[in-house]
C-alpha cells in the first residue's frame, strides 16, 4: 500500500509539473535567458525575435512604461507593439535588465522582478535614458518558459 501512494504522488507531481519532475536552478536559468532574450529582441525591434520569446496566448500582457493602457492579447501585446509602437516612439533604443531582485518558479508559472535600463534616442533625435521597475510573468509551455506578461515602469520621482 505504502508503494502505492508514493506512487501516486510521484504520478500526480509529474502531471503537475506538465509530466518532468521540476529543476527549480534549470528552470531559474532559462527564465534568465529568456530576460535577456527579451532585452535583446526589444533593443534590435526585432518582431522575429519577440515572437519566439512570447506564449501565442489571448491572455498576454504587456505594459511598457511610457504606455498609457495595457496591451492584451498576442496581437496587440506583442506584434503591434514591437513593429508599431516602438519604432514609432524610438529610432534607437537599447534596453538591459540592471538587476533582477527575485526570480521564482512555482510549477508551470514562474516570475521576475527587477529594473531594467532603457537608452537610445527618440523619434525627434533626443536621448533618453530611465531606469524601469519591471516584472514579467512566464510559463511553461511545451517545456519552453514563454512570457505571458511584462510590466515595466518608471518609479515615481
Amino acid at each position: 500500500m505504502r508503494r502505492y501512494v508514493f506512487a501516486s504522488a510521484l504520478v500526480a507531481t509529474a502531471l503537475i509539473t506538465g509530466g518532468a519532475f521540476a529543476d527549480p536552478a534549470s528552470d531559474i536559468e532559462e527564465i534568465k535567458a529568456a530576460e535577456i532574450a527579451f532585452h535583446t529582441a526589444l533593443s534590435a525591434m526585432d518582431g522575429k525575435a519577440m515572437a519566439a520569446i512570447w506564449a501565442d496566448k489571448p491572455y498576454v500582457t504587456n505594459i511598457g512604461p511610457s504606455n498609457k493602457r495595457v496591451f492584451v492579447g498576442y496581437d496587440e501585446a506583442v506584434t503591434q507593439w514591437i513593429t508599431k509602437v516602438v519604432p514609432s516612439r524610438y529610432s534607437e533604443l537599447k534596453a538591459q535588465a540592471t538587476s533582477v531582485a527575485s526570480i521564482q518558479v512555482n510549477g508551470n508559472v514562474a516570475w521576475s522582478v527587477g529594473m531594467e535600463n532603457v537608452s537610445g534616442t527618440n523619434k525627434a533625435g533626443e536621448p533618453l535614458s530611465f531606469d524601469a521597475l519591471v516584472t514579467d510573468i512566464f510559463e511553461k509551455d511545451g517545456g519552453k518558459w514563454l512570457m505571458v506578461s511584462h510590466h515595466a515602469q518608471v518609479p515615481p520621482k
